[in-house]
């Protein structure tokens, strides 16, 4: 998964922050992945990650290491936020109905700051 990793730069230094999207390549898939990372790109370093083919531990470990946030829909692949920097940002995208936010409390007791995000059609 290390080698598949996309980093993109801002243009220019506003920030030092890091934004990881894990995105899904079938069910629960960010659509409109293009204009996120449009909204952001200019702003902040991007990591778009793909775990669909699997990913050691220690790989993950180093993705995350130094993620300030993380855009995923809901999934396995949220697991990921455990190797985040304290007082980082995890976005959850749900969608279709179906929610959970189970996740929201593993993280937030680790000190990480837990968004769960509906979506509606």
């Amino acid at each position: 998964c290390v080698e598949s990793v996309q980093v993109l730069k801002p243009a220019s230094k506003m920030s030092d922050k890091v934004v990881a999207i894990i995105n899904r390549s079938k069910s629960r898939r960010i659509t409109n992945e293009e204009e996120l990372i449009n909204a952001l790109k200019d702003r902040y370093t991007i990591k778009l990650i793909d775990f669909d083919k699997g990913c050691s531990l220690a790989s993950t470990a180093y993705l995350m290491h130094d993620v300030d946030m993380l855009i995923t829909p809901h999934g396995s692949q949220e697991g990921a936020a455990i190797f985040m920097k304290d007082n980082s940002i995890v976005i959850s995208i749900n969608g279709r109905g179906y929610s959970e936010n189970w996740f929201g409390y593993p993280f937030t007791a680790m000190g990480r700051r837990f968004f769960n995000f509906e979506v509606c059609n």
